[in-house]
């Protein structure tokens, strides 16, 4: 969603709106920022768990949204839950109008808003819109009948003059760049090392394709690392230790050496134009936009299903 939200803000600002973001704020950053063009607020948070940084946040951005209320005419929401619903009311006191874009596809076999689906069916009733990004997706909100009307189904993109495929020549240097190995047989994945992305699985699956080719190496590509400054409390302790384990599970397999964890990057156009197959077995997504990037790259790519999100744009 924030990178969504970057790409997004950065567009609108070309096409001349006007455009800022509210988010939480986390410790050393400024409260207020103008990045890429675009002014940023963020708004205070308190308390170490998790529940405790929403509820803060929920407040003091109904505060920042009351205050700049000058500032807006649309409130354009990417998350949507029962805490949302108190800057909700507020926009909507004042007249303005709240879109929701909804980027992940809920848990298989639960219901819109889990426990608290009465106030989820009533907050999604008080928007003016609702963008999905796949046909799945707009199926959950029909089979609940929650507004069909205001949904719009609009898929993501992919810059094409960035994600292509490279020649020969240039996946060599990319790969001389990259410290990679000009003749190993590279497998790339892009996301962060968490269990929703099943690299759990993917490790599982390595250690057998490593057994048979030896010239295969694993690329994971992405964030394996979740502590730090704003980072407090019991899901980031998970992530770490979920990330933690599979490489102390690749030292043991004495596999360290032939998987490479980039961490957090901004060059995954050249990490998938230096590879030679894109793996992508997570558990959960709205439309994973790096699978997109990866199929423009000319990557042949294995994928989990996906809810059938898969089935959309993969060709099995």
């Amino acid at each position: 969603a924030a990178i969504r939200t970057h790409k997004q803000a950065r567009a609108m600002l070309a096409w001349g709106h006007r455009v800022w973001v509210l988010t939480p704020h986390c410790p050393g950053l400024a409260r207020q920022q103008v990045l890429d063009g675009v002014p940023v607020v963020r708004a205070r948070t308190l308390g170490r768990s998790r529940m405790q940084r929403f509820l803060a946040f929920a407040f003091s951005a109904t505060c920042e949204l009351l205050r700049r209320r000058r500032e807006y005419d649309l409130v354009h929401l990417l998350s949507f839950g029962p805490l949302d619903l108190l800057p909700v009311l507020a926009a909507k006191v004042l007249g303005k109008r709240v879109l929701y874009q909804m980027t992940m596809m809920p848990p298989p076999g639960s219901k819109l808003g889990g426990g608290a689906s009465f106030w989820m069916r009533a907050g999604l009733y008080l928007l003016d819109g609702i963008t999905v990004l796949s046909t799945p997706m707009f199926r959950v909100f029909e089979a609940e009948k929650l507004g069909v009307r205001r949904i719009a189904v609009i898929p993501v993109g992919v810059d094409t003059n960035l994600f292509h495929a490279a020649s020969t020549s240039e996946k060599i240097e990319l790969r001389r760049q990259l410290q990679l190995e000009e003749d190993a047989r590279y497998l790339c994945f892009v996301g962060s090392v968490v269990e929703r992305k099943g690299v759990d699985t993917l490790i599982s699956a390595f250690e057998q394709v490593a057994l048979e080719r030896s010239q295969a190496r694993l690329l994971i590509v992405g964030p394996d690392s979740f502590v730090g400054p704003g980072l407090e409390g019991p899901a980031y302790r998970r992530d770490q230790a979920f990330a933690d384990a599979l490489k102390g599970r690749l030292q043991a397999a004495g596999l360290a050496r032939r998987v490479v964890f980039t961490g957090r990057t901004d060059r995954v156009v050249d990490y998938l134009r230096a590879s030679d197959l894109f793996v992508f077995p997570s558990r959960r997504e709205g439309l994973p936009n790096v699978l997109l990037e990866a199929m423009a790259t000319a990557l042949p790519c294995i994928v989990s299903d996906l809810d059938g999100v898969s089935a959309e744009i993969i060709t099995d």
